[in-house]
């Protein structure tokens, strides 16, 4: 796996490697009930994530470069389910939130403590995934988002677009789809003839295929 990885253009160490991949074995925090997959038009049913229920993010949840954050129970654009963004750093998230239609450079970068008290509590919750077996890949997908996507060419907001691989105007999970296209070398995700598909919050992890497929890892309910 480790010599696949390096082929891949990995630049992890060993032990760096095999840490981030729980030494060969599978992630603990999955145990053997398997998680119901997310559709674009319907929400899961929260049972199916109890396994992964987290009382407080502080203790239950270190953010790495790459994560995904998929919201549930709330969203940035009224009347649009769900919300999608992806991680930063340990401290900071970067999404498109949609305040207003054909707002320009509308991508932005917020801390931790604000993305999830927003989207956590009561009702709302956020599904993390991390993409195990190729962290490299997530990493080059979040400095790809900051340097391309935030710092450099931050695109306009639209839902009101099938033009997947053009950068602007863009929304949330497309945002986050294309983060993973470009900075991953278009190996991570599925590719669409044409270019005429649209990428939901619900439905973003089937974009992913074979080893590249986020695992979900947490369910956060709340920032105390």
């Amino acid at each position: 796996m480790y010599v696949n990885y390096l082929k891949d253009g990995g630049d992890e160490s060993f032990p760096e490697y095999m840490k981030d991949n729980y030494y060969g074995q599978d992630d603990p925090g999955a145990g053997s009930k398997s998680v119901a997959s997310t559709t674009a038009i319907s929400e899961p049913d929260p049972q199916n994530y109890d396994h992964y229920r987290t009382k407080a993010i502080r203790r239950g949840y270190h953010m790495k470069a790459g994560d995904i954050l998929v919201c549930h129970n709330s969203n940035s654009l009224e009347g649009v389910p769900g919300h999608a963004a992806i991680v930063n750093s340990a401290g900071y998230i970067m999404e498109m939130p949609g305040y207003k239609f054909h707002t320009k450079k509308n991508a932005r970068i917020v801390t931790k403590k604000k993305f999830f008290r927003a989207h956590s509590g009561g009702k709302k919750y956020v599904m993390v995934y991390r993409m195990r077996r190729h962290p490299h890949v997530a990493k080059k997908a979040a400095r790809y988002t900051y340097y391309k996507m935030l710092k450099h060419h931050n695109p306009t907001y639209s839902i009101f677009t099938m033009k997947l691989y053009k950068k602007s105007p863009s929304y949330c999970s497309k945002y986050v789809y294309l983060a993973y296209d470009w900075g991953g070398t278009k190996k991570p995700v599925k590719q669409w003839w044409g270019g005429r598909h649209m990428v939901t919050p619900y439905g973003l992890i089937g974009n992913f295929k074979n080893s590249y497929k986020p695992a979900a890892i947490h369910r956060i309910v709340a920032y105390r």
